[in-house]
């Protein structure tokens, strides 16, 4: 009996410890001192899905090609979530993303009348974007405001 309850201790306590972050990375913890490591396009991707780690750390390890995500297709980190409204209604990104020198290219995007359109929507204090570079972006998000490549409005 002891040792089933230690079984179940342990159980939880792994559970507990994979859902302290929303994201699946390719490694890190989302800390300063271990970011989340974004290897792959589906890394960058699924930041956009999880509000929860806009806060954290991240660094990219790899140059990365979105050529696989068109028109609506790729998540924007912290966009706006009531387009409805004048001002920016949603969650945004405040963490830290370190380009680590690489390169995001083929960032394609195409809406009508959406606001906050980028790789990141709306980057407020203290967020950072720093050492990341982009090729071949096309942005077209019709009449939509705060538009841009890499930060639609910080």
């Amino acid at each position: 009996m002891r040792r089933s309850k230690s079984l179940l201790v342990l159980a939880v306590a792994v559970l507990l410890g994979a859902s302290a972050s929303g994201g699946t990375y390719s490694g890190g913890d989302g800390s300063a001192e271990n970011p989340y490591w974004i290897s792959t396009a589906a890394d960058l991707n699924e930041i956009g899905t999880n509000s929860e780690d806009w806060g954290s750390y991240f660094i990219l390890t790899n140059d990365i090609d979105l050529s696989a995500y068109t028109g609506t297709a790729f998540n924007i980190i912290a966009p706006d979530t009531d387009n409805e409204q004048p001002l920016f209604q949603g969650t945004p990104f405040t963490g830290t993303f370190d380009g680590n020198g690489h390169i995001v290219s083929n960032f394609t995007y195409t809406s009508t009348g959406t606001d906050y359109i980028a790789l990141f929507g709306y980057v407020a204090s203290p967020g950072e974007i720093k050492n990341l570079g982009m090729v071949d972006v096309n942005v077209d998000a019709g009449t939509g405001y705060y538009v841009g490549g890499l930060v639609g409005l910080n």
